[in-house]
């Protein structure tokens, strides 16, 4: 390869499956392949379209919200998880070679909302548009003299997005360029850019400064200015034509779960005392073979699915591992002879 920059001697037409989308779509713009073109000659539609479609790792995104969730908790903040009722843009004014940029995790490779845009539009909402109480945005979201109460994170998809391609249309470019009169003879400018599609759930996170009863009450009343402002006014770009708009998340379905599988789930007893499981996803099963202890049915263990997923039945096995089938571990005692 030489001294070629890598940009002029790898093979980038092809997005590979295991790259970084952000990355790749930022530094390997064809603008660089042949830099004899000027920006407008460049196909923008040709490199948006690369990235189209779901976008992010399933794993590292669940993984990620869950940490974030757990240390929210610690701090005795609050998670809220809204959807996307239409097309959202982040980082529009970032500088591109086609012409609108697009904001992306640094790790994630997925679109995402930093906690200081998530805080500006607080503020905005309940300083200008609800004209709450001075005392109270101050007390929640500081001044510029002094911090507020409440820390704002960014916020994450919880799962992969679908990315689309948009459309804005200058139709008097040359009147706002070049200062001739507007008219009917100006060919219109379409300039397509990059954007998340309805549908993708998004966690938003705020927590205490100072661990104190104020400063819970405070989270509470940031909880419900931001679930206000994503419905009204929208975050990311243009909002102004309706873009950026959040609503409730509805629940994804369950995921079905294979035979032999460990999942995490909540231990308990059911009106007929017989032990079960509860995943996350809210699917319940009653526990085969040995039963647990009544002192270790706090938080979450580790379960083996047996019966998927009709009259799902879980094995629970001493130790948080062991097989998932319907015989005990060597060592563990003899085999149940009856069955249920």
């Amino acid at each position: 390869m030489g001294k070629r920059p890598l940009y002029k001697s790898a093979d980038i037409e092809a997005l590979p499956k295991s790259a970084h989308a952000g990355l790749w779509y930022d530094k390997f713009c064809l603008a660089w392949i042949d830099l004899s073109r000027t920006a407008a000659e460049l196909d923008k539609g040709a490199w948006i379209d690369r990235v189209l479609g779901r976008r992010g790792h399933r794993g590292e995104l669940k993984s990620q919200c869950e940490r974030l969730r757990k240390m929210i908790e610690s701090l005795n903040g609050r998670c809220v998880d809204l959807q996307t009722v239409g097309p959202f843009v982040t980082g529009l004014g970032l500088d591109h070679p086609v012409e609108n940029g697009f904001l992306w995790h640094h790790t994630l490779g997925v679109p995402y909302l930093p906690g200081s845009s998530v805080k500006g539009m607080v503020r905005a909402w309940a300083r200008h548009w609800k004209r709450e109480d001075k005392a109270v945005w101050r007390a929640v979201l500081g001044t510029e003299r002094h911090v507020g109460d409440v820390v704002f994170f960014d916020a994450l998809p919880r799962e992969p997005v679908e990315l689309v391609r948009d459309v804005m249309t200058l139709h008097y470019g040359e009147y706002y360029q070049g200062g001739k009169p507007p008219g009917d003879w100006i060919d219109p400018n379409p300039i397509p850019f990059l954007a998340v599609g309805k549908g993708a759930t998004f966690r938003f996170a705020v927590a205490p400064r100072r661990p104190s009863a104020a400063g819970k009450i405070h989270c509470n009343t940031a909880c419900r200015w931001l679930a206000e402002a994503l419905e009204w006014i929208g975050a990311g770009a243009k909002t102004a034509v309706g873009y950026g708009r959040f609503g409730a998340a509805r629940p994804a379905p369950p995921r079905a779960l294979a035979k032999g599988e460990a999942v995490e789930a909540t231990l308990y007893r059911d009106d007929r005392g017989r032990w079960c499981g509860r995943t996350e996803d809210g699917q319940s099963g009653t526990i085969f073979g040995p039963s647990p202890d009544d002192a270790i049915v706090d938080g979450i263990r580790t379960l083996y699915v047996r019966v998927p997923p009709r009259n799902l039945q879980f094995q629970w096995v001493a130790g948080g591992s062991g097989p998932a089938t319907g015989r005990r571990s060597p060592g563990r005692g003899r085999r149940r002879s009856h069955r249920h």
